[in-house]
């Protein structure tokens, strides 16, 4: 009976070998500390606090394919609703097109809500992203990130904006290239940077 026990208990626990691997402990994962403060003046962010290669000239070109990018995205989402509202009348977006442009006072009304959206896109991505998604793409940002934190930076972002589309959109910034100087950047506090 004795024997039986040793058997079954033999069975039970199973002996471990050197023939068998042991079972290895997956690698300790370091610990991330989610609540840390966010710098956003590291390297990460890819501003270095200006640039030697984009000033003068070269800083105005960009700044003018960037604000051609903005134009361009601003046009597609026009060209969006124009079909959105041809769709929701059930007339095709040429009629609608048409329409429009046959009175001239519900032309001035459609430019008018296109310039109101585009100053307000203006505001809102430099406001809130630093950039519109032209300059991003130009690698340009409006203020230096510590302008960017502060309680009044949105305030001067609608200063600029709105002193560059009063003045037509074209007037300030050629007066700006003439003189060499960023004119609004001088007025409202914030200037056009350039990431490379």
């Amino acid at each position: 009976m004795q024997q039986n026990s040793e058997i079954n208990q033999s069975q039970i626990t199973p002996r471990i070998d050197q023939d068998t691997p042991l079972k290895r402990e997956p690698p300790a994962l370091p610990r991330i500390d989610l609540f840390r403060r966010v710098d956003f003046t590291e390297d990460a962010v890819g501003f270095h606090g200006g640039s030697s290669k984009r000033t003068g000239i070269r800083l105005a070109m960009w700044t003018w394919l960037s604000a051609a990018v903005d134009t361009l995205m601003m046009i597609a989402l026009s060209c969006f609703f124009v079909i959105s509202f041809s769709l929701l009348m059930k007339n095709s977006a040429p009629d609608v097109l048409r329409y429009i442009l046959k009175d001239l006072s519900l032309a001035k009304i459609f430019a008018g809500a296109f310039l109101f959206s585009f100053w307000m896109y203006m505001i809102f991505l430099r406001g809130f992203n630093g950039a519109t998604i032209g300059e991003w793409t130009c690698s340009l940002r409006l203020g230096q990130p510590w302008q960017r934190m502060q309680s009044g930076y949105i305030l001067k972002v609608l200063v600029r904006t709105t002193l560059i589309m009063a003045t037509g959109i074209i007037t300030l910034p050629i007066l700006s290239l003439l003189l060499k100087r960023d004119i609004a950047g001088d007025i409202s506090g914030v200037k056009i940077y350039s990431l490379e």
